[in-house]
């Protein structure tokens, strides 16, 4: 009878733990990348999670993803990199350490700050690392890379170096995006759109001056800014468009035409008289009053200006919005009033006492009463649209004017565009997805400020900045000699050659840090300080990535290398609730992978993962997770307890030694063609594939070939010729297997190694080797004979299950069947079909369709249970001769 120390029930929970010390003490990932050095390498590169908290969900799925590929790697003989990786700079970590010393930070020498964040981050990483290794990862985490270690981040420097030699630096005053609560600008990855009501107002700006516009005429305005009114320098209307002077109330206003009826109706001015229609551009070089203050400003010409919501007349503030900055820096308006300091709060600027320190939302109530004052007013709503908040703190920012250091990206486009047709991409839209990502954007703002960063060594000359090569060349080689801190100690003069410094110039350092995916995009160069050059096979994030990782990594590689750093790229979804909602701590829905681990057990979460199409959004939940261990529990059980159960004390030669029969060849072809397929699902990282096919063979194998030969396997002598191929069969169905359900339950995968008895085995599953697959002969023949067995079975079963509902026969050995069939089939299978039906008996016979069904009265062996003919007493025991020679 089976017999085996592998437990029904796993208590992962428990037994994981003991598998993760088992990995460490016997050194077996040491021993794995010993065993593959010299292979041919494969490369996945880590992108760096952020070094703060605990890890969530969507990390587990990120790293179990990679994991899963990195296994399969493995099997294929691959000696596979993979560097773990944290993001350390930025304002997260800057928030959390400011808020752990309330008092005393603000007081902090900025070295002091700096070395406060260098110490909180590298705790973070050390909880991430443990909670990481929670999961099963293969890798012991010794070797990692940290974006504040000092050789990626001089590494990090030569990128920006490379950048200044190709001329593709510049300082520049323009709107960015920008955080009031962080007090910093942000990159366009750093943004997320959230919907949020608003006030849309619609004012007029009376016409001061016009070649065909009367001067009492008034250009309807709408805005959802009413904050930057004070800062108007413009007015865009489309040239294009056609636009509407029409009359109410004694009142002359100007609107685009096709919005008319959607105004006129919204205010009900049922009695508004349409005078004229006209093109845009006849009010080229007219001008009107500000609603505030006392000037005369230009309507310009802008093709920005949208047709589908407003008038078609917009407010241009070229401090708060992009494109009002580039149309008027066209038409040589260069002052730009930045009115709003770094906190959101009113300056001095406009010598508006009102408006001083007052924070620009809470403006939006005292610009409207103004309005009304100068009878400017006409009407406001609320309206539900979609605004930029910042990622972090989830907070709005806006679009403000500051000066910043950029990258020219519009520079490089060419190059991106050409890399980019060469990068293999699971899904072609991907690659569409990410090339308008990188072309869209003609330059990049790398400045930030923010104290916890990686410095931006640039020194100014009498405000203007030092951009020329030797000079930064030369500053990036003192910080070298000083250390990177050194940036914040010494004087200025210490990054200036002697012979370039003039006593009449002032000078001074940028005081601002770099971007932190200007960081993790330079992060391909931990390939080159590990001696792997700068080229990963992959890459491999979340789908917000494009705009994010994917994208500055590709700039990044393009300005230092000429090169993207990646030879194929992948994505994933988002993990949401189990009813499809984004996880959130005020839903209260949040999903805590490490409690999965302790309730359910790693491969649990992993066997998750591996049943998503983790391309797209996945749920999971706890009903979800029931599903999953219900499988589990099938795999675990149906598939590996009793494989080893049944070969315990299995003395295995090979399989050339032993004679199989049919079952047993169909059985070896079907593990082949499983194999085969299982191998075509891994290279399209396909593990959902996987795992239904591995299913689909374990209810098979259970339902069939398990049941038929359990006879042979407990009822047989020990060492029957026919018991010794059926284990030799069960053996090369788990030396088949095994590694591939180590991809994806490896606490699983260990402990069934553990009880396998085979003495000639490695000490950890994970060092056993891809095995050689035995071939059948005739399998083409073999897959006839199955096809036309299972059409018969097919027919059977239906009556069989007539006569087991009416509680007629409670097992299929007590059948006595007669199956007519009209065509010719093979011996073998007629010699098989009892064996195969698990029945007592079959009879053929010639009429088509016939199916009988009768229950046997023959004598059931109390040692087999079989029923037979011959029956044998011993001991006062009725037994066939089988089972009387065996016993």
């Amino acid at each position: 009878m089976p017999k085996t120390s592998f437990a029904m029930q796993a208590n992962l929970s428990t037994s994981e733990k003991n598998f993760h010390d088992f990995w460490k003490d016997k050194k077996v990932f040491q021993k794995l990348k010993k065993q593959n050095k010299g292979k041919q390498i494969k490369i996945l590169h880590d992108g760096p999670p952020y070094a703060n908290g605990s890890i969530h969900v969507g990390h587990a799925l990120n790293k179990i993803l990679k994991d899963f590929i990195l296994r399969s790697w493995l099997y294929e003989g691959y000696d596979v990199v993979f560097i773990p990786g944290w993001d350390c700079h930025g304002l997260p970590i800057e928030h959390a350490v400011s808020k752990k010393n309330p008092s005393s930070y603000s007081n902090l020498s900025t070295v002091e700050k700096r070395k406060l964040c260098h110490q909180f981050a590298l705790s973070q990483i050390a909880v991430q690392k443990e909670q990481f290794q929670r999961l099963g990862l293969l890798n012991d985490f010794q070797n990692c890379y940290y974006t504040i270690d000092e050789s990626f981040q001089f590494k990090e420097l030569e990128l920006f170096l490379q950048a200044i030699k190709k001329g593709l630096i510049f300082q520049d005053l323009k709107p960015t995006y920008w955080s009031p609560i962080s007090r910093t600008s942000l990159a366009e990855a750093e943004i997320e759109y959230k919907e949020v009501n608003s006030i849309a107002l619609y004012l007029t700006f009376k016409v001061s001056k016009s070649d065909f516009l009367d001067e009492n005429a008034n250009l309807l305005v709408w805005t959802t800014t009413p904050w930057t009114l004070p800062t108007n320098q413009a007015i865009a209307i489309h040239p294009d468009f056609d636009y509407l002077l029409f009359e109410y109330n004694q009142q002359k206003f100007v609107i685009l035409e096709k919005l008319f009826e959607v105004f006129t109706n919204k205010l009900n001015w049922t009695n508004a008289i349409k005078l004229k229609k006209f093109k845009g551009s006849n009010l080229k070089n007219s001008s009107y009053s500000h609603c505030f203050y006392n000037k005369v400003l230009p309507v310009l010409m802008g093709i920005h200006v949208v047709d589908n919501e407003g008038t078609g007349i917009v407010h241009s503030s070229p401090a708060f919005g992009i494109d009002d900055f580039y149309l008027c820096q066209k038409n040589k308006i260069k002052e730009v009033l930045i009115s709003i300091d770094e906190k959101g709060v009113f300056n001095n600027l406009l010598n508006d006492k009102e408006l001083e320190n007052c924070f620009y939302l809470k403006a939006n109530d005292l610009i409207i009463n103004r309005l009304k004052q100068n009878n400017s007013f006409i009407f406001s709503e609320v309206i539900s649209h979609r605004e930029p908040h910042d990622w972090r703190s989830k907070t709005p920012v806006i679009y403000r004017a500051s000066k910043q250091l950029f990258i020219k990206t519009k520079s490089i486009k060419k190059q991106l565009k050409k890399q980019i047709n060469q990068v293999n991409f699971l899904n072609s839209k991907n690659q569409l997805r990410l090339k308008e990502m990188l072309l869209q954007r003609d330059e990049w703002c790398i400045s930030r400020q923010r104290v916890w960063g990686l410095p931006i060594p640039i020194v100014y000359a009498n405000n203007k900045p030092l951009l020329d090569f030797s000079t930064i060349q030369y500053t990036i080689k003192q910080l070298k000699k000083h250390g990177i801190d050194s940036w914040f100690e010494k004087d200025v003069t210490c990054f200036l050659k002697p012979d370039k410094t003039k006593k009449w110039v002032k000078y001074h350092k940028e005081i601002d840090t770099l971007d932190v995916w200007f960081d993790s995009g330079s992060s391909y160069n931990v390939l080159e300080i590990n001696k792997h050059g700068s080229i990963a096979d992959l890459y491999i994030e979340g789908s917000d990535q494009y705009r994010g990782w994917f994208n500055s990594s590709s700039n990044c590689g393009i300005i230092q290398n000429d090169l993207i750093p990646f030879k194929s790229l992948v994505s994933h979804g988002f993990t949401l609730d189990e009813n499809g909602n984004k996880m959130s701590k005020s839903l209260g829905n949040i999903v805590d992978p490490l409690k999965i681990c302790d309730q359910y057990g790693a491969d649990i979460l992993r066997l998750w993962v591996a049943n998503t199409d983790w391309q797209i959004d996945n749920k999971i939940g706890v009903n979800i997770l029931k599903q999953v261990a219900e499988q589990y529990r099938r795999i675990r059980n149906s598939l590996l307890r009793f494989i080893l159960g049944n070969i315990n004390g299995f003395n295995f030669t090979s399989m050339d030694d032993y004679k199989f029969s049919l079952e047993d060849k169909i059985v070896i072809h079907k593990t082949n063609s499983l194999v085969e397929q299982i191998e075509k699902f891994l290279e399209k990282y396909n593990f959902l594939g996987c795992l239904k096919v591995i299913n689909k063979f374990v209810l098979w194998l259970s339902s069939w070939y398990f049941e038929i030969i359990k006879d042979t396997l407990y009822c047989d002598a020990k060492n029957n010729p026919n018991r010794l191929a059926k284990q030799a069969v069960l053996n090369y169905i788990f030396t088949q297997l095994i590694s591939f359900l180590n991809i994806f339950i490896p606490h699983t995968a260990e402990d069934a190694w553990k009880n396998y008895s085979f003495n000639k085995k490695p000490i950890s599953v994970n060092l056993f080797t891809k095995p050689t697959v035995f071939k059948v002969a005739n399998s083409k023949n073999l897959e006839n004979i199955y096809k036309t067995f299972t059409s018969i079975k097919n027919a059977a079963f239906k009556e069989i299950e007539k006569l087991r509902k009416e509680g007629l026969i409670s097992k299929n050995n007590q059948i006595e069947l007669t199956v007519g069939i009209n065509k010719k089939i093979p011996k073998k299978l007629k010699d098989n079909l009892a064996l195969w039906l698990n029945v007592n008996s079959v009879n053929l016979t010639n009429n088509e369709n016939e199916i009988k069904v009768k229950k046997t009265k023959k004598t059931m062996c109390e040692r087999c249970w079989n029923f037979q003919t011959i029956i044998k007493q011993k001991l006062d025991h009725n037994l066939c001769s089988r089972c009387f020679k065996v016993c």
